[in-house]
């Protein structure tokens, strides 16, 4: 999406990981409001897990968020 390249089945899968973190966390991740440097977070940036949420939550997030990330990005 971002490389212009049109969504995929990952990337759909990507979305619900942001819906997901967006939900449990209350902003998107990666959130910048300069467009250039967001788009620049999603592809190099490490995502910030705050510690408020519980460790089912996080290891939510690890395993369906980083993972489908890492793998299709």
């Amino acid at each position: 999406m971002l490389k212009q390249q049109g969504v995929t089945m990952a990337g759909d899968v990507y979305q619900i990981g942001v819906v997901l973190y967006e939900l449990l966390v209350g902003i998107p991740p990666y959130y910048n409001e300069n467009i250039k440097v967001l788009y620049d977070n999603i592809e190099k940036g490490k995502l910030k897990i705050p510690k408020y949420l519980s460790s089912e939550a996080k290891k939510f997030l690890v395993v369906r968020f980083l993972f489908v990330h890492n793998f299709f990005v």
